[in-house]
């Protein structure tokens, strides 16, 4: 990686006198650093990692678009999953820590498939379509894969060097082992003060463990059974019916017209 020295010159008040001091500003002429597949900015926001998944997936939904009348449902599900779905979770539980306005675009290319996928509207809702595919949003990915890695971590299914970075809150009160707590065999979340700090695995992860209701699930030991069980849970929380609160929603008002049309000429048959 290549840098730039710019010199600034600063200028302060220093009682009657104004001083003048030199600062150097690093600045990298390198947009990211790619390791393994997965591209770390300066800031560690990953926003020029997930521009390039967007990228790869604008290209692949040109082709997806011009094949959806030739493929059947179960080739453009396969295509679904090797030509968009690989790209979403490659390095996920990693660039997923960026904050939340970053990832709309993705959300946005995700549900312009699933609605390709299902020959549906470019407006309508896709709740109930990724329900009828049984693929999980991204939001729920992210959940899902970030969840799977901690199952794995206490389950004791990572390498050695993952076996302290999070500890219960029993061991972390040392001296206080007569003291029983509720949170005892909970993982201790450590304290952040900024928000980006929370979105770090090293809070993150624990947390979202933690808060995860469904005890049955987590402590599966078997991780395929896991995984069954987990997306499963996942898909029962999105509705079988959009639920819309939009109140000029074009997709709504067009299917409650049809609906009111219908009744209309029913009603005028029978009386």
């Amino acid at each position: 990686m290549s840098f730039i020295f710019v010199m600034k010159e600063l200028r302060y008040k220093s009682g009657s006198r104004i001083r003048t001091r030199m600062r150097i500003d690093i600045k990298s002429t390198v947009p990211a650093v790619r390791y393994l597949g997965v591209y770390f900015d300066p800031q560690l926001n990953f926003k020029y990692h997930i521009q390039t998944i967007v990228a790869k997936i604008s290209k692949m939904l040109y082709f997806y678009r011009q094949s959806k009348h030739i493929l059947t449902q179960k080739a453009k599900k396969s295509l679904y999953y090797s030509s968009i779905h690989s790209h979403l979770i490659f390095g996920i539980i990693i660039w997923s820590c960026t904050a939340e306005s970053n990832l709309n675009s993705l959300i946005i290319k995700q549900k312009m498939a699933i609605r390709i996928l299902n020959n549906a509207p470019y407006n309508s809702h896709t709740e109930p379509l990724f329900k009828a595919s049984e693929i999980l949003p991204l939001n729920m990915l992210i959940e899902f894969f970030k969840i799977q890695f901690m199952q794995k971590f206490t389950q004791g299914f990572l390498p050695v060097s993952f076996n302290d970075v999070w500890v219960t809150n029993r061991i972390r009160r040392v001296g206080q082992e007569h003291v029983e707590l509720r949170n005892n065999d909970d993982l201790n979340i450590p304290y952040a003060r900024l928000t980006s700090t929370e979105r770090q695995p090293l809070c993150n992860f624990p947390r979202m463990w933690t808060t995860f209701p469904d005890d049955q699930i987590k402590f599966i030991r078997n991780i395929i059974e896991f995984n069954k069980k987990f997306k499963e849970y996942f898909l029962k929380c999105l509705n079988d019916t959009p639920m819309c609160n939009r109140l000029l929603c074009p997709n709504c008002h067009l299917r409650n017209s049809k609906n009111a049309v219908v009744n209309t000429g029913r009603n005028n048959l029978f009386n």
